[in-house]
C-alpha cells in the first residue's frame, strides 16, 4: 500500500478525459475529500482538522478546531448540510456552517463510508474490515461480514445497491456491487485490482481507483445488476487510497475533484496493511 507523505497538495478539477483546472485553494495536506450532494461545497480533512470548503467563494470553516483528538473521514448527509465524521473513536455530525453543537451518532471507532439516500442509514466498516449498517436512532447491524476484508462501502444514488472493495478474489481488493438490502449476488466490477468505488450522481456509472487511474463502468441495475468492462478514464499525478481515505470525489456535472501529488512527493510501501488498519481502528 503507498501513501503520500511529506508536505502539501493542491486540488484539481479533471474532467473525463484527463484535463485539470487546479483550484485556488491553500496547499495541505489533504487526505480525505468529499464533495457536498449538491457540488457546492467539499469537506476536506487534513488528519488534524476538517474543513468545509465553498468551492465558488473560496472560503473554509472549521469543523472539528473545537473538539480534541484527530478527525478523520468526513462525509456530507444527503441533504448538504450536516458533516458526518469520526473523532476520538466516535461518530459525529454536525452541521457545516458550525450553527449547532456536534451530537454523537456513534461511540463506537469505525469508519463512516456512506449514506442511504434517505439519510437514515449510514455503511461503517471496523477493524476487522466487516462493513456494518448504523440505522439512525438504532443500533448498527452486520451487512458484510464474512471470512473477507471488505471495506469502502457506498449507497446507489436510489439505494437499491451497495458497491464496495473486497479480497474475496485472492489478495488482491477489487471492486464489487451487490443489491441493498439483498439478499442478492456479488458482481465483480473491477479486473485487475480497485478501490474507493463512488457512484455517478445519475448510477449510471461506477468509478473506482486503480493505482493513479480513475477507472469507470457502465452499470444497470434492473431488472438485475449488470456491469460492463471498466475503461480507463485517466491516469495522472494524483494521491491514491490508503486504509479507507477517501482522495477523490464526482461533482453532479461530472468532473472529478482530485488531491494532486506534493511537488515532494514520494513512496513509502506500508507492509502489513491489516495491522496498519487496526493501528488507525483500534479494537480496544
Amino acid at each position: 500500500v503507498a501513501e503520500r507523505v511529506d508536505g502539501t497538495a493542491g486540488l484539481v478539477w479533471v474532467d473525463r478525459q484527463g484535463i485539470a483546472v487546479p483550484l485556488a485553494v491553500e496547499r495541505r495536506d489533504y487526505t480525505h475529500v468529499d464533495l457536498s450532494p449538491d457540488g457546492t461545497q467539499a469537506l476536506l480533512d487534513t488528519v488534524t482538522e476538517t474543513f468545509a470548503y465553498n468551492i465558488d467563494r473560496g472560503t473554509f470553516i472549521p469543523i472539528t478546531s473545537d473538539m480534541p483528538g484527530s478527525s478523520g473521514f468526513p462525509l456530507w448527509h444527503p441533504n448538504s448540510e450536516l458533516a458526518t465524521f469520526r473523532q476520538g473513536g466516535a461518530i459525529y455530525e454536525k452541521m457545516a456552517d458550525t450553527s449547532l453543537e456536534r451530537k454523537v451518532l456513534l461511540e463506537d471507532d469505525v469508519i463512516p463510508t456512506s449514506w442511504s439516500p434517505d439519510g437514515e442509514q449510514l455503511a461503517v466498516f471496523d477493524s476487522r474490515s466487516d462493513i456494518q449498517i448504523l440505522t439512525r436512532g438504532d443500533d448498527y447491524k452486520p451487512f458484510l461480514n464474512g471470512p473477507n476484508n471488505e471495506r469502502s462501502g457506498r449507497f446507489s444514488p436510489d439505494g437499491s445497491a451497495f458497491a464496495y472493495v473486497s479480497d474475496e478474489s485472492g489478495s488482491e481488493f477489487q471492486v464489487y456491487v451487490t443489491p441493498y438490502p439483498g439478499p442478492g449476488r456479488r458482481v465483480p466490477v473491477s479486473i485487475d485490482g480497485g478501490l474507493s468505488p463512488i457512484w455517478s450522481a445519475d448510477g449510471k456509472e461506477l468509478f473506482f481507483r486503480q493505482g493513479s487511474k480513475v477507472m469507470a463502468a457502465s452499470i444497470v441495475l434492473e431488472p438485475e445488476i449488470d456491469v460492463s468492462t471498466p475503461v480507463e478514464l485517466f491516469d495522472g499525478p494524483y494521491t491514491v487510497d490508503l486504509s479507507g481515505h477517501q482522495r477523490y470525489d464526482v461533482a453532479p456535472d461530472g468532473r472529478f475533484l482530485m488531491v494532486e501529488n506534493s511537488e515532494d512527493f514520494r513512496i513509502v510501501v506500508v507492509e502489513g496493511f491489516f495491522e496498519e488498519l487496526d493501528r488507525l481502528v483500534p479494537t480496544d
